[in-house]
């Protein structure tokens, strides 16, 4: 028994050399601190460790330190044994002057090896000005104990003179001097002239410290918001509103020896506004815009690969197509590559991958085209050009898709393989190439009574007549079609149904996978782009004004205009709010229906 102990001892101490953590040593402190307040100075060290040397602190003033403290466990978790041994060295220091200063890095050595900690930057704001600092008391003592200038919230924008479309990033920020408790209601307000995307970040508040009008204040970022205007002019962000928790210290009954000694303290409400911001939205310039032009305003690349060049008829070639970068990337559609006719070509498959920070929205978004040559022979996919609005230089870059050279072979298999120029219909329409074998008619031969002609008779003149009143209806039809499609906005008009219902369609689909965010996109998507075409308005105008002007003159209800504009914001809110919807998905996507189907059916067609 004593040997199965000890062998057991022995697997424990191996498996906790195997499993010991690599070894780290950091440093840390608050990244903002106030002349005259003290603050800890950590170095961490998951290891046993020696010779530990402090780096040169410049502009602190050490008032203790450093101590050592030092903790070790192990567990064993399935069969499984980790070990953890963490030694603290900490300081406890004083800024002596405002600045931003550099506290170096401190090295330790263990077993044999020397490890150095990170380099931390802390600045040193000043002390509050005494004058200010009186006002702000003055203030307090005629209200619960602190006043308007102890808690604020502001609206920060990043750009007030943006171009449409382009990112500006709004910041709702608290500042405190006093001890607050919670946020009991917050309220942010509906961007109805943007497309808003929230920026991820913690659910918790983390503080900071930052001097304004000579006071210090903890300061918490609430929430971010990354807005595209939509149309140019001065638009307005209405006032977000925050309830605050703040707890008060209760004064004291000279009457009551307990209240005197023992201090109490209430919970109050306070209700703190936004200041309304505006910003000057500078629309696109129109003289130089490409006809290409892809409606997105940032910073883009493109890239495109191709499966393959060399390829047999009826097998598939996959053209992948990558836009990467920063600005309005969700709402870039599909480039539309000009493919040979010949090729059979499906609808791209689209990727998303996006990420909004306090930086933009930026990511890359692919389109992958499947393609099918149905016949052999050399085919080019030319180059497609590709513009967008560069924010950097405030003018429009054009990228390319390169062109491809492709080489088809005849294929195999007993469908169309290359060989065959016409479709099997029977064997007198059998052409084939490289013989010389054609098939003549085996039908049984008709008799016809002496002194019958075909010629002369009423089918040899229909025969004759009918073709030429083909190819006059053929003619007009085609006169029509080609007027019709040169005219680039009655063209969009007559396929914006059919665009709208085909994007509805992908909606439906995503509504019955229950994926919300990408189900408002889509319908959203589908109202601008039926909006756009319908109407004739160029992306770079499109937006609710011009919307609604362009369907009342065209004497469409104002019920029907309402209903568009509610759903349009419907959409743009339930991105970064949807749960704040109500309705659900089946109600925004039968309204978005309904709503097209009023136009097709009310709107004056001239």
């Amino acid at each position: 028994m004593r040997r199965l102990v000890l062998i057991l001892f022995a697997n424990i101490l191996t498996l906790i050399a195997a499993k010991a953590a690599e070894v780290s040593f950091t440093a840390s402190a608050p990244s903002v601190v106030v002349v005259g307040s003290e603050f800890l100075l950590t170095y961490t060290l998951t290891a046993e460790g020696e010779n530990f040397r402090a780096p040169v602190i410049q502009g602190f003033e050490i008032k203790a330190g450093p101590s050592t403290s030092r903790q070790f466990s192990t567990q064993i978790i399935n069969g499984s044994v980790s070990q953890e041994t963490v030694n603290k060295f900490t300081y406890v220091l004083q800024p002596v002057k405002e600045g931003t200063f550099q506290i170096g890095a401190a090295t330790v050595d263990v077993k044999g090896r020397k490890f150095s900690s990170n380099v931390l930057n802390i600045k040193v704001l000043k002390g509050d000005d005494a004058k200010a600092q009186q006002q702000v008391n003055d203030e307090a003592r005629q209200s619960y104990g602190f006043g308007d200038k102890d808690l604020f919230v502001r609206a920060i924008v990043s750009k007030k003179t943006p171009f449409v479309n382009e990112g500006v990033l709004i910041t709702y920020k608290l500042y405190t001097r006093v001890s607050l408790v919670g946020l009991s209601d917050v309220s942010f307000p509906e961007l109805n002239d943007f497309l808003a995307f929230e920026v991820d970040k913690a659910t918790d508040l983390s503080y900071s410290m930052e001097n304004i009008n000579g006071l210090n204040y903890r300061t918490a970022i609430l929430k971010q918001t990354f807005a595209f205007p939509q149309k140019n002019g001065v638009l307005t962000i209405p006032q977000a509103k925050i309830e605050c928790v703040v707890r008060v210290q209760n004064r004291r009954n000279s009457m009551d020896i307990f209240d005197d000694f023992f201090g109490t303290t209430t919970d109050v409400k306070k209700t703190v506004y936004t200041e309304k911001q505006t910003v000057n939205v500078k629309a696109l310039p129109i003289g130089n815009q490409p006809a290409d032009y892809s409606g997105i305003v940032g910073q883009l690349n493109i890239k495109s690969d191709i499966s393959g060049t060399s390829v047999k008829a009826n097998e598939s070639i996959t053209l992948k197509v990558t836009v990467s970068g920063s600005g309005n990337l969700k709402l870039l559609e599909a480039p539309k590559i000009a493919f040979p006719s010949d090729f059979e070509v499906y609808d791209p498959t689209i990727n998303n991958n996006f990420k909004t920070t306090s930086e933009g929205t930026s990511g890359v978004k692919s389109f992958e085209y499947v393609i099918i040559p149905r016949h052999a022979g050399n085919y080019e996919i030319p180059e497609t050009k590709f513009s967008y609005f560069d924010v950097s230089s405030g003018s429009y870059k054009t990228l390319a898709i390169p062109s491809y050279n492709l080489t088809i072979s005849k294929g195999t298999g007993n469908g169309n393989n290359g060989d065959v120029l016409t479709s099997y219909v029977g064997k007198e329409d059998v052409k084939v190439l490289g013989k010389d074998i054609r098939f003549i008619t085996n039908n049984r031969f008709k008799i016809h009574r002496a002194g019958e002609y075909f010629y002369g008779s009423g089918l040899f003149w229909l025969f004759i007549l009918l073709p030429l009143i083909l190819f006059g209806t053929a003619w007009v039809m085609f006169r029509r079609n080609a007027e019709l499609n040169a005219n680039v906005v009655l063209a969009q008009n007559r396929k914006a149904n059919k665009m709208a219902l085909k994007r509805l369609k992908t909606a439906e689909g995503l509504m019955k996978a229950d994926k919300k965010e990408q189900f408002y996109e889509e319908v959203l998507r589908a109202l601008w782009q039926y909006s756009g075409y319908k109407l004739g308005i160029s992306p770079s105008d499109l937006n609710r004004d011009n919307i609604g002007q362009m369907l009342n003159l065209n004497q469409v209800p104002a019920e029907t205009i309402t209903a568009l504009i509610e759903l349009l914001d419907t959409c743009e809110f339930a991105r970064y709010a949807p749960g704040a919807v109500t309705g659900g998905l089946q109600q925004t996507f039968d309204n978005a229906v309904s709503v097209i189907g009023n136009i097709e059916h009310q709107i004056v067609k001239k």
